[in-house]
């Protein structure tokens, strides 16, 4: 099993993937430590933002879930932005059901995903594994992922996994917003639907109250549209989801490191 943090305790790193939680509830830190044990992960497990960030300080995991609920202190929300401003690894938000404003800002601090309370284990182990999917570094699978694209000034390198925008300084994304951008590059110029676009990349089908997809567009549009309200690369398909517009230039060669 994983262990609790008191303090600066800092555990051993195990042989699977470490996981952080951050929960103010035992019972539901107790829960996930049995259940993502059993799994095969290393799960740490704080109750609020001071362990978390005491953590950190020492040490690294491959993806949090952050309850936005924290009581005291400092909220989930501002741990969710905190965090995405200093790490690139996966993060996952837990909301009550009826949250869905929080849900969405949530998304825009740069939650990769989010799990509704209550949940399921397992609807939450398959949320955790596509992003975690999406995190790691991959070989490329096939010859369109050693190519590089160019899109109105802005390069993607699909093998480095690197943006470089108009002015060639690196666009940061989120793992979610680079295989967003992927997917829609993949597809240029063919308009890709939000079940489509929510199933390549996070493993689901769409619901009709399901605003993640819309959430990351809107994310990804502002890091790379001159103008996000009036989008020029990333355009909405009324009724259906998004289309990548071009003209696209395909590079074979890689950029620069």
């Amino acid at each position: 099993m994983g262990r609790s943090l008191a303090g600066s305790d800092v555990p051993t790193r195990g042989l699977g993937e470490r996981i952080l939680i951050v929960d103010d509830e035992p019972e539901i830190r107790s829960l996930l430590d049995r259940y993502l044990s059993g799994e095969g992960f290393e799960v740490i497990s704080v109750s609020g933002a001071v362990a978390c960030k005491q953590f950190l300080e020492q040490q690294t995991v491959e993806l949090a879930i952050v309850d936005l609920g924290l009581g005291g202190g400092e909220d989930g929300l501002a741990l969710t932005r905190w965090l995405r401003e200093r790490f690139s690894f996966g993060i996952i938000i837990l909301t009550g059901k009826n949250d869905a404003l929080d849900r969405v800002i949530g998304l825009e601090m740069g939650a990769d995903d989010y799990v509704g309370k209550p949940f399921l284990p397992r609807e939450l182990l398959a949320r955790m594994r596509s992003v975690l999917r999406r995190v790691q570094e991959v070989e490329p699978s096939h010859a369109l992922e050693q190519m590089c694209f160019r899109v109105d000034g802005i390069t993607v390198d699909l093998q480095a996994r690197k943006v470089t925008g108009r002015q060639g300084s690196q666009v940061h994304l989120t793992s979610t917003e680079f295989e967003l951008l992927a997917t829609l590059m993949r597809g240029r110029n063919n308009p890709i639907s939000r079940d489509q676009l929510l199933e390549g990349v996070f493993g689901r089908g769409w619901s009709p109250f399901d605003r993640s997809i819309d959430v990351h567009v809107a994310n990804l549009r502002r890091k790379i549209e001159i103008d996000p309200k009036n989008p020029e690369i990333i355009k909405t398909v009324r009724g259906t989801g998004y289309v990548l517009v071009g003209p696209v230039e395909v590079m074979s060669q890689p950029l620069p490191a």
